[in-house]
């Protein structure tokens, strides 16, 4: 490679990190001013191989950093929990990673769990606080956008990890339909948002404001 080439890849993730800064920035003040919160300074959002992002691992685990290379082969966005901060393979993955960034900020049990000094919980209340992030971060992109992106494929997997990714992305959309047509608003929100995340009470009262019901009898049951 020449150096000028390596001058223009410079440039345009260079100009791609601005433009994420930029998103990034949007999404929180919204979603500051939605749920009544802040302010609290964002947590980063790198784009992959800007020279923001360099060093951005350093003291990170081995299990973090594999897991960061490989969202970044896959042109995925991945957000680390603690500290909090994002990485996105494009600018619209910005968004999602953003709402998450904000969840891990806000959101009082996701906090409260993670200020434990070894934070553990049931890998059931792991599936359901996972499964209700998905909902937060793919509704938010919905709000950002102003428009649906219809949830495709079964609700139903062997996977309960997998089930529960799909059932976030599936409920989201149906909350945004639900706010935009007005049958829930800001008060169902911020009510939602406040709960126990690592509780099936989260996701029940979510099935509830929908008139929805879990894609499986023991979606939501402890074991």
């Amino acid at each position: 490679m020449f150096p000028f080439d390596s001058w223009r890849i410079s440039l345009k993730t260079t100009q791609a990190q601005n433009l994420t800064d930029e998103l990034a920035d949007h999404t929180w003040a919204l979603l500051e001013d939605l749920y009544d919160l802040g302010p609290k300074k964002r947590p980063p959002v790198y784009f992959f191989l800007s020279s923001k992002s360099k060093n951005s691992l350093r003291g990170r685990s081995i299990y973090e950093v594999d897991l960061v290379h490989r969202q970044q082969y896959l042109g995925e966005g991945i957000t680390l929990k603690m500290p909090p901060q994002a990485y996105v393979s494009q600018i619209d993955q910005t968004i999602e990673e953003t709402a998450h960034l904000f969840a891990l900020s806000y959101q009082k049990s996701t906090r409260a769990f993670l200020s434990k000094a070894r934070p553990t919980h049931s890998s059931k209340k792991e599936l359901w606080h996972m499964c209700l992030h998905e909902v937060f971060g793919r509704f938010t992109h919905h709000l950002i956008e102003g428009k649906l992106i219809a949830f495709k494929g079964s609700r139903n997997n062997k996977d309960l990890w997998e089930m529960a990714h799909r059932e976030g992305y599936y409920l989201a959309g149906e909350l945004a339909r639900a706010y935009f047509e007005e049958r829930i608003g800001v008060k169902d929100l911020r009510g939602w948002f406040k709960m126990n995340w690592f509780s099936p009470l989260a996701l029940k009262k979510l099935y509830q404001l929908l008139k929805k019901a879990p894609p499986s009898a023991n979606f939501l049951k402890l074991r």
